[in-house]
């Protein structure tokens, strides 16, 4: 690995010397700027021909040194504008073919297997769709990608990219997200242009026909699908084949949860996802062969740049072509190509050059987590790390090793980590230790790997000498993980960052940045203080406000109950007993996070044990909190005794056999919530019944989870 960075390293250079840079800012704010706003330009393709003509002529003037200003503005204002276009257009729901035009409540679809198919309880496809109709007579022609479920079975496990379906399906909206705070999938499936899924039972499919799509592709995903039968065979434990197939082949559907929680938990996560580090060391293998070849001249130079190309895009498709192979791919090209003619290159300028052509191709990649954090994890390397490296001389060669290592890892985990803190809100304290591990080891692993892949398939009795090594390698990789994962101190986790933040934790690193690279400590150290002070300002107003925080929340769990009531960083929680951790996590843990709550006590809504807190109680479905009362109902009403209950809020679970009628005679209240644990045809009867009674009352399941302020009406 110090090899690789070794050959990106660069001084920063003088700002002509980047031009790329200069080129990406205004283009990148174009694409930012049309997934903002997300409104057709009039008049957008004279403006961009007008731009280009002011462009040519501002250059050809005479004396055009003393106008560069001019050539500047019209530049930036032609890029922000390509930028837009490129990105309005790339949104296919722009497009008038695209097959939200033509849904009906239930179409006939054909469509395209555009992916490797994921199979778990159910098989998930991405269909490219082709036509569709309400029936299946007459076909429209139309465009755009849909999920696809189908029932596990025999044949739908057969499926594979490029194979051609009808299917009779109705389709839905991607759900926003129904809990405050809560990963918002629609979202991250808007940014890879898919908006509905639908589901289509067993007898509603067939298989048209096989090996449509691009060539190539087909090829890279039949080869994937047999490398990975071969893994299965060597790596027969589920956490050895999880890691394998996802560090050697990029296919993370197999990672168990054991193992994401382990890798992540220890700052590993990113050696499971092919990379800049797989694609170098891919770079770095080939070469060294190419190099046993003892022939010189410009026509063997351009060869082995050929080859090279070849081998590192191939790999890229074979794994996915996830962003990050992307980048790396693009990235390495421009540098084969530099080499091939005899030039160095400035890193600086080839990772923007790469990003500046990938995001030509796919303006939504600048959304890809993988995409953002991969350059800057680069750019932190080829900036920070010799820096680092430069602070320990050891002469010991193993030694220097393992410090080179230990700073590429700081040196990455420097640059990301305010976008690491945002996305995943929690920091992996023993992330150098682990590098130390894993990031040596990819190596042996993705070597041992293709061994195993060529003695496959050309002398199979021998393929049991990598199979085990490569076994063996990925077993105690996984167990230092383990032990790393055990430490105390090892994860902090529910730390809450706004964007606010994270500019301000950028500008912190930018004049740190200046500082070191213009050696004038004076005006990068006011810069980066003006960071530090503004985003520790944001924080203590951020804190201030948690602690003020008063709110009841009833979230949205598929036939679940869970109530929360935050105080500050208290909370106190009614939950039914069986919700899975995971599935608790995943609902409420964001939520609870972003609002600072450190101190929380969990009870079940069932329990008949009274429960008297500060300001909160709860006995026998009654609670109060502050000044709110609630009455929780799961199971009919014994016969009528006294007056009514005077409540804010009545909250019914669970199916319970009652009229709302009952409700209203038995408790006076202002509004009814029915949370996700009921059904949907209980709910729209009960919904009907407060619509003739005049009741207010919100439906959890159809609209999401129940935040209520304490204090607001």
């Amino acid at each position: 690995m110090p090899q690789i960075v070794l050959k990106l390293q660069d001084k920063m250079v003088n700002w002509r010397e980047v031009p790329f840079i200069r080129l990406l800012l205004p283009f990148t704010a174009g694409i930012l700027l049309a997934m903002q706003f997300d409104f057709a330009l009039p008049f957008s393709n004279l403006i961009l021909s007008g731009l280009l003509f002011l462009l040519w002529a501002s250059g050809r003037k005479r004396g055009g040194f003393r106008f560069r200003w001019l050539f500047g503005i019209l530049l930036n204002l032609l890029l922000v504008l390509l930028g837009y276009q490129i990105t309005w257009h790339h949104n296919e729901l722009n497009n008038p073919n695209h097959i939200s035009h033509f849904l009906t409540e239930k179409n006939v679809i054909i469509g395209m297997v555009g992916k490797m198919p994921v199979i778990k309880e159910q098989v998930k496809i991405q269909l490219a769709v082709r036509g569709t109709s309400p029936d299946s007579d007459s076909m429209q022609q139309c465009t755009g990608s849909i999920l696809l479920y189908l029932p596990k079975d025999t044949f739908s496990e057969q499926l594979a990219y490029g194979d051609l379906l009808i299917a009779k399906v109705k389709l839905n909206e991607i759900e926003a997200p129904q809990n405050p705070n809560a990963f918002n999938y629609k979202r991250y499936l808007f940014f890879q242009n898919i908006h509905f899924r639908g589901f289509a039972k067993s007898g509603e499919w067939k298989l048209l026909e096989r090996n449509h799509g691009n060539f190539l592709l087909r090829t890279a995903f039949q080869l994937r699908a047999r490398f990975l039968r071969i893994l299965k065979k060597h790596l027969p434990t589920d956490n050895e084949f999880s890691v394998g197939s996802a560090l050697i082949l990029g296919y993370k559907d197999e990672i168990t949860d054991e193992i994401r929680a382990a890798y992540a938990g220890t700052g590993a996560m990113h050696v499971l996802a092919v990379s800049g580090l797989h694609l170098g060391l891919i770079f770095l293998i080939i070469d060294a062969l190419l190099g046993l070849i003892k022939v010189h001249g410009r026509l063997w130079e351009w060869t082995k740049a050929a080859i090279l190309f070849a081998s590192i895009w191939a790999f890229a498709l074979l794994t996915g072509a996830s962003p990050s192979a992307q980048r790396a791919a693009t990235m390495l090209s421009f540098i084969i190509v530099g080499l091939a003619l005899n030039r160095t290159t400035n890193t600086y300028n080839t990772l923007a050059a790469s990003a500046f052509f990938l995001l030509l191709f796919n303006p939504y990649l600048v959304t890809s987590v993988g995409f953002q954090l991969s350059y800057l994890a680069v750019a932190g390397i080829v900036f920070f790390q010799p820096k680092i490296a430069a602070w320990w001389k050891i002469k010991n060669k193993f030694g220097n090793y393992l410090w080179q290592l230990a700073a590429v890892s700081v040196a990455a985990q420097l640059m990301t980590l305010p976008l690491v803190l945002f996305y995943f809100h929690q920091f992996p304290v023993y992330f150098w230790l682990s590098g130390l591990i894993v990031v040596p080891a990819a190596g042996g692993i993705l070597s041992m790997g293709l061994a195993l892949f060529l003695a496959e398939s050309f002398f199979p009795l021998a393929s049991i000498v990598p199979g085990t090594i490569l076994y063996c390698l990925i077993w105690l990789v996984n167990k230092c993980i383990f032990v790393i994962q055990q430490l105390p101190g090892g994860l902090i986790t529910g730390i809450w960052v706004s964007w606010l933040v994270v500019l301000l934790l950028y500008f912190l690193l930018g004049g740190l940045i200046a500082t070191i690279n213009t050696k004038r400590l004076k005006g990068g150290v006011v810069f980066a203080l003006s960071g530090l002070a503004m985003g520790s300002a944001g924080y203590a107003f951020r804190r201030l406000g948690q602690y003020q925080n008063k709110e009841i929340v009833v979230y949205h769990i598929y036939k679940k109950t869970d109530i929360d009531f935050i105080d500050g960083r208290q909370g106190y929680s009614l939950v039914n007993g069986e919700i899975p951790e995971k599935t608790l996590n995943f609902a409420v843990q964001n939520h609870r996070w972003a609002l600072g709550v450190g101190d929380w006590q969990t009870f079940n809504v069932e329990d008949t044990t009274a429960r008297v807190l500060d300001t909160w109680f709860y006995e026998k479905g009654f609670v109060q909190f502050y000044d709110k009362k609630l009455a929780i109902v799961s199971q009919p009403f014994s016969p009528k005794v006294g007056k009514k209950i005077n409540l804010d809020y009545v909250i019914v679970r669970n199916n319970p056999s009652i009229s709302i009628k009952e409700l209203s005679e038995r408790f006076d209240f202002e509004e009814i919530i029915f949370d996700a644990s009921n059904g949907k045809w209980k709910v729209t009867q009960w919904q009907e019944e407060c619509a003739n009674l005049g009741i207010t009352c919100y439906d959890v399941g159809e609209n999401g989870a129940r935040v209520l302020k304490i204090g607001d009406k």
